[in-house]
């Protein structure tokens, strides 16, 4: 039995669905579209790779941006003008002292800064945004409580 003859009568026992198919008759058709199935699967695994990366690079270049701020010799001056500010407006040091402090911007001598935590009904996204300058001054006050959440 020729190798033809194998091919084809793999694809009649196939045929016994109802469903019409497209069957290839030569061992090369069948070849040609096994290889385009391939190369459909290799192409979202490229293609989808390809994005991941993309992200993956994205974020990274964020957090380290994020990080050298951090690392700037003003912070800790920054971060205390901010704990003062919310302990000052609030009338307590509780929330103040144990809440994230982040910044997220410094331009022109101007720190945007975040201050998020359990504030003050644990709910999330509750934080306050503040533009505080490099000599302490503190330029902005915003609170964000959003009201989406259950209390």
């Amino acid at each position: 039995m020729g190798r033809r003859n194998v091919v084809r009568n793999y694809f009649e026992r196939e045929s016994i669905s109802s469903v019409p198919r497209n069957k290839p008759e030569t061992a090369f058709e069948f070849k040609e579209a096994t290889l385009i199935t391939m190369r459909t699967r290799n192409s979202f695994i490229i293609g989808g790779l390809c994005v991941v990366l993309t992200a993956g690079c994205a974020s990274n270049r964020e957090l380290q941006r994020l990080d050298a701020l951090e690392r700037d010799a003003n912070w800790p001056k920054i971060r205390e003008a901010a704990e003062t500010e919310i302990a000052r407006r609030d009338g307590n040091t509780d929330w103040s002292y144990s809440a994230y402090y982040g910044p997220r911007q410094h331009t022109n001598g101007v720190w945007e800064v975040v201050a998020a935590g359990a504030y003050p009904l644990n709910r999330l996204g509750d934080r306050i945004d503040m533009l505080i300058r490099d000599n302490g001054e503190v330029i902005s006050y915003s609170p964000h409580f959003p009201d989406s959440h259950p209390q």
